[in-house]
């Protein structure tokens, strides 16, 4: 046997060793072939689309019941409150409860909800400025 391929034969042999001594001791949660991890990855940006989609369908669903008068207004803050389980900082479906509290006059989740638009988005105004509005609704400063 030559040099060579006694190193070529110890190191596969290794492998094999290192292989079956980590399958064999639990940690092979940390171990995974390169195939693998790009598979978990794809799944997990699949799952994100998957989901990314399902929020787009309820936010248009909300939508079409709360403005096109397609469903009862509760069903469309249903909806919205759907899509807040599923990302709890959704921009569209917080200003739009917030709007449909304003018009109901529950003012105090408007203020909660408008508070929340503003510690995600401070530099809109239109979020400062309603805000505003709801405080001083309430007489408050």
């Amino acid at each position: 046997m030559s040099k060579n391929t006694f190193v070529l034969a110890a190191i596969f042999i290794g492998a094999a060793l290192l292989t079956f001594l980590i399958t064999r001791s639990g940690c092979n949660s940390s171990f995974r072939p390169l195939e693998e991890a790009q598979s978990s990855e794809e799944h997990a940006h699949e799952h994100q689309d998957e989901q990314d989609g399902k929020i787009a369908n309820l936010l248009k669903e909300a939508h079409d019941i709360m403005y096109n008068q397609t469903g009862p207004p509760m069903q469309g803050i249903a909806k919205y409150k759907e899509v807040l389980a599923l990302d709890s900082n959704n921009i569209e479906a917080i200003y739009n409860l917030g709007v449909l509290s304003i018009r109901t006059n529950q003012l105090e989740k408007a203020k909660d909800r408008f508070k929340k638009l503003i510690l995600l988005q401070p530099e809109n105004q239109e979020y400062v400025d309603t805000y505003q509005d709801i405080l001083d609704k309430l007489g408050e400063q």
